[in-house]
């Protein structure tokens, strides 16, 4: 039978927690994972203010970068969505008229996906305001030369951990927030 924690074992948990939580590298992961949850949720995010998600936002960027229309596989690709997140998003997305699922030529049983004119219009206009809000938010905090060193940092850290085979196929995927994606 399992023995209950003592006194002992919890002071001791806490003891190594607090040992740890002293270290460069756990004070890193949690200031990077405050900073993205504080970026992606912050209420007057333009996206937010709209009461679109971050995958939703994550699967217009990607049609919009697209000049051609793309099939759910391809979103999945370029985004952080999972193929079975995918329907969900993009059932919202046409609900509120901003993209359309075509049949493909090519292959019956499939579909693509495309910004209707609606789509085209508000990916414009949100993303204008993502750009200014972005400036804004980092010119509060950051002077240009300070933006640029810490996108080389992140970015050698992002290499690195891509380096060692933790890439969107082995760890889990992110929630931004939200339901899981």
């Amino acid at each position: 039978m399992p023995r209950s924690p003592g006194k002992s074992d919890r002071h001791s948990l806490a003891a190594m927690l607090l040992k740890n939580e002293k270290r460069p590298s756990v004070e890193v992961t949690k200031t990077l994972i405050r900073a993205a949850f504080v970026i992606t949720n912050g209420a007057n995010r333009p996206y937010n203010k709209l009461g679109m998600s971050l995958s939703e936002v994550d699967v217009l960027a990607a049609l919009a970068r697209s000049e051609a229309s793309l099939n759910c596989s391809e979103i999945a690709e370029t985004t952080l969505i999972t193929k079975g997140g995918i329907t969900g998003v993009l059932d919202r997305l046409a609900a509120r008229g901003f993209v359309e699922r075509l049949p493909s030529r090519e292959d019956r049983r499939s579909i693509r996906i495309q910004l209707t004119d609606a789509g085209v219009e508000f990916c414009r206009e949100l993303f204008t305001k993502l750009v200014d809000d972005d400036e804004e938010m980092f010119a509060k905090a950051l002077n240009p030369a300070q933006i640029k060193q810490l996108i080389k940092l992140l970015t050698l850290v992002v290499r690195s951990m891509e380096h060692n085979g933790e890439t969107r196929t082995n760890v889990s995927e992110p929630t931004h927030g939200h339901e899981r994606i």
